[in-house]
């Protein structure tokens, strides 16, 4: 018995009070420590005989086992397990931003009236298709009708001043060169006069035309061929010189506006091709290039404009979500990769299932880099050749979350 307490005591540091209290003889350190480290370990053996649980000397298996699920029988009822093999290649092939389509800046067109004005008739509705030059609306302005008056006046004085002029010319010797001087600037005065009522007019945004009968009434037109995207006006109303009127596109030149965070964009280049993806197609991928990378950060969300052109397809439309794969430039690492659908969130992390038989999968956390596409980077915890759950790893975290909360009951028998 003492031998049993003295092994006891020695798994605990306490060997030596033990010796004092007992009033037995002193020994050295190292030599009372040997000796009992043999009872120990006689004893250890015992106990394992005997089926006492053994010490914890191995804390890392321990650990091990706690990242282990357990598989009961009532989920392997619903338990549909796939795996994939965990891949590596040269540099990250591909680079995921997404963004949503525009038209082409090129073939975007904002309609406004010049000057305030009244509108007297709306020609076209929203949706329509119209051509360049084609007559949008048409306002009614004060300014206008007085600018026209003045043009006017300023074409029949004009015009009689040069009739006299010429009338005098034909008098040959009869005129004095003194009165033919007078006719002469007064020609001039009037066409001068002309020109700035011609110029006044013009300055309104209104063109130089001047209707039979004049009056203020003018017409805006369509700058480019298009789909009208937005009309904001009604017959009666009254507006200001910078209120859109109209909105325009071509929609047959569509682009994306996509935005690639920092980290990526930096991997990205003009030319490079991109598969595009809509939510509102599915099953459709259309190919684009890159055309424009844009030239700072936007410091809110740290991500970089990126523009790639489209072909033209009847489907699209300004405002539709995409998606947008891109060729990147290769960096020449190594890089390790797994599909998204197998790494699962947990406890703030992310993690990767482990087949370890039948009934059991280890739950292994790891490190979530870029998206590359259909699969993402992994950054740590997995090596090349490594086997990972793909179907059920979204199952296998919601029961681990279940048995971390403490409801494992529901599983076990």
């Amino acid at each position: 018995m003492t031998q049993f307490i003295r092994a006891a005591l020695l798994g605990s540091g306490l060997l030596l009070n033990l010796s004092a209290c007992s009033g037995g003889p002193t020994a050295e350190p190292h030599e009372d420590a040997h000796e009992e480290g043999e009872d120990h370990d006689e004893h250890a053996d015992d106990g394992e005989k005997k089926g006492d649980a053994p010490p914890d000397d191995h804390p890392d298996e321990a650990a091990t086992a706690q990242n282990v699920l357990q598989v009961s029988d009532d989920l392997k009822r619903d338990l549909r397990v796939s795996t994939v093999v965990v891949s590596a290649t040269v540099g990250a092939e591909r680079v995921v931003i997404l963004g949503e389509l525009r038209a082409h800046e090129d073939a975007l067109a904002s309609v406004s009236a010049p000057i305030p004005s009244r509108v007297a008739r709306v020609l076209v509705s929203t949706g329509a298709q119209v051509r360049a030059g084609e007559a949008l609306v048409e306002l009614e302005s004060v300014d206008v009708g007085r600018a026209r008056a003045t043009l006017i006046a300023a074409q029949a004085q004009a015009t009689r001043a040069q009739a006299a002029l010429e009338r005098k010319r034909g008098l040959g010797e009869i005129i004095s060169k003194a009165d033919l001087e007078i006719a002469e600037a007064e020609a001039a005065v009037t066409n001068a006069e002309l020109r700035a009522a011609e110029a006044g007019l013009a300055a309104l945004g209104v063109g130089r035309a001047v209707p039979d009968p004049a009056d203020g009434r003018f017409v805006l037109r369509a700058p480019i061929a298009g789909t009208v995207l937005d009309r904001s006006v009604t017959a009666g109303a009254v507006i200001d010189g910078e209120e859109v009127l109209f909105r325009l596109a071509d929609l047959s030149r569509i682009q994306a506006e996509a935005h690639a965070y920092e980290r990526d964009a930096v991997r990205l280049q003009v030319g490079a091709h991109a598969d595009v993806t809509l939510s509102a197609l599915p099953g459709v991928t259309l190919s684009g290039t890159v055309s424009r990378l844009g030239g700072e950060i936007d410091v809110a969300s740290r991500t970089v404009g990126v523009r790639i052109d489209l072909p033209a397809d009847p489907r699209l439309r300004p405002g539709m979500a995409v998606t947008a794969t891109v060729d990147a430039v290769t960096s020449g690492a190594e890089v390790v990769s797994a599909p998204s659908a197998a790494l699962q969130r947990l406890d703030g992390g992310w993690v990767v299932f482990i087949p370890m038989g039948a009934d059991a999968f280890e739950i292994r956390p790891v490190g979530r880099g870029r998206d590359l596409g259909a699969n993402v980077e992994v950054i740590s915890g997995l090596t090349p050749g490594e086997v990972v759950v793909l179907d059920g790893a979204f199952l296998l975290k919601a029961e681990t979350e279940k048995r971390q909360s403490g409801g494992e009951a529901s599983h076990e028998h």
